[in-house]
């Protein structure tokens, strides 16, 4: 018995690692996109450990404000986590037979992992969304200089265009309505975003990818809870 739930803490400790690590890269991600944007930070944190220690020079920008978001993102898949267990727990029957038991064993397994996965896929779905909308200049010169540089790339993309030449051709008017229509309406937020200067890109970047993901686990939580009690 404690050797099995040794091996339950470890299988968990190297998940929550994996978690950990997948957060970071996208953050890391982050950060480099933004630099490149020209983002800096010339007031450094410093901290000293002693006199023959090298001092440790810390950012806010982008070494705190990152990692508060990480920690953010991170606590939301531990609390959704805990919910789906506890909840795949109270809904399992009384176990009869063995392949019944495994049935059971695998359902209560893909409902946590398919909850973890679909946060972190939600945080860099969300990541990538909002970084396009904020920055769309970085993708516009990553897609160019792909193109120059990859010829498969640029045969898929001379294929798409002519798929597309024919499509604007039968739906034409209604293309351009549409696209006016939603230009209207997203024009002057979208003024807005592109005028602002890379810091406050980057802390709006920040503050919705991390109130998404932490707003969207809320929800589902305190709607399952209370869907479970009405049951």
């Amino acid at each position: 018995m404690p050797l099995q739930r040794f091996r339950f803490n470890l299988r968990k400790t190297t998940r929550y690692i994996l978690y950990l690590a997948i957060i970071l890269l996208i953050q890391y991600a982050s950060a480099t996109l933004f630099i490149s944007e020209g983002l800096s930070d010339p007031t450094l944190l410093k901290i000293s450990l002693g006199e023959r220690l090298p001092q440790i020079h810390l950012s806010i920008i982008l070494h705190l404000i990152p990692l508060n978001v990480v920690t953010i993102i991170f606590f939301n898949l531990i609390y959704l986590e805990r919910y789906l267990s506890v909840a795949s727990r109270k809904t399992m029957m009384p176990v009869k037979a063995g392949g019944k038991s495994l049935s059971k064993t695998v359902q209560f397994a893909q409902s946590i992992y398919g909850g973890s996965l679909g946060i972190i896929l939600l945080f860099a779905f969300s990541s990538l969304i909002t970084f396009i909308l904020i920055c769309p200049s970085t993708l516009h010169k990553f897609v160019v200089d792909l193109y120059w540089s990859n010829i498969l790339f640029k045969s898929i993309i001379e294929w798409t265009r002519q798929i597309n030449s024919s499509l604007i051709g039968i739906l034409s008017s209604f293309a351009i309505s549409f696209r006016n229509s939603i230009w209207g309406l997203i024009k002057p937020l979208s003024e807005t975003l592109l005028n602002l200067d890379v810091i406050w890109k980057y802390l709006i970047y920040q503050n919705i990818i991390a109130w998404v993901p932490s707003t969207i686990v809320l929800v589902y939580v305190k709607h399952g809870e209370r869907r479970r009690k009405t049951a």
